[in-house]
């Protein structure tokens, strides 16, 4: 679990000036979709 708040916060919360709270669910929505289906695992070693 740590590895993965690590990662939100340094490839979504550190990166980007939200310009309001509503838009850090959506922003969330699309980084979870593209972490969990887009990227290749780390231990799969692809």
């Amino acid at each position: 679990m740590e590895r993965f708040n690590r990662t939100y916060r340094n490839e979504l919360l550190d990166m980007y000036v939200f310009s309001s709270l509503n838009q850090v669910p959506e922003m969330t929505d699309e980084w979870m979709r593209e972490y969990n289906e887009d990227r290749p695992h780390d231990s799969l070693k692809i």
